[in-house]
């Protein structure tokens, strides 16, 4: 089914992922980010995880690093998930 991931670049195939807060805190929580980590790289996909700060207090150098990454990435002809661009609906 569909994986819902924090930002999606489907023609670079790239999802990143914000770790932190109440979502991301517990044992089980962990298991499920992973599992979803790992079904989104066997569809093709580069997965990129920031933790809360990286995201959130370090957004220019995060947000620096990223447009390095996508500028170094060919872009593809198509989504391997089939998804739209929308960026809350990743893969």
């Amino acid at each position: 089914g569909e994986i819902q991931v924090d930002a999606y670049w489907p023609e670079h195939n790239l999802a990143v992922e914000l770790d932190g807060g109440q979502k991301h805190s517990t044992p089980a929580q962990l298991r499920r980010d992973r599992a979803n980590e790992q079904k989104l790289r066997r569809r093709g996909l580069q997965v990129i995880r920031y933790d809360w700060d990286q995201g959130h207090d370090s957004a220019v150098p995060t947000t620096a690093e990223l447009r390095q990454l996508l500028s170094r990435r060919s872009p593809t002809s198509s989504d391997p998930a089939g998804r739209s661009r929308d960026r809350r609906s990743g893969a």
